[in-house]
């Protein structure tokens, strides 16, 4: 967040699912993140699309959703319960095996 990532929190429900549009022409959206274990243990997938009119549609999508997030601010971050940072730290410790 300090170096300009902004970070929204949808509304309605909570989004798992991971979407990047690149140059409106490929669209990559699954449950993957970006770590060993969704890779090679974790059963996780996400297709690749390379279609403008695919990626046109899911910019309308995301751009819908956006309307129905609140941006999370950086104080927000910072004042989030002690207990929380506490969790997150101790979380952290195992982040190369979660």
């Amino acid at each position: 967040m300090d170096g300009g990532v902004e970070f929204y929190l949808y509304r309605p429900a909570m989004l798992h699912a991971k979407v990047m549009i690149v140059d409106n022409a490929l669209v990559t959206i699954g449950s993957v993140n970006f770590d060993n274990r969704s890779f090679s243990i974790n059963d996780e997938v996400s297709a690749n699309i390379i279609d403008p009119a695919v990626a046109d549609d899911n910019v309308r999508i995301f751009e819908r959703d956006l309307k129905q997030s609140r941006r999370l601010s950086v104080e927000e971050f910072h004042r989030r319960p002690a207990y929380q940072k506490m969790a997150d730290w101790f979380c952290g410790l195992f982040r190369s095996q979660l």
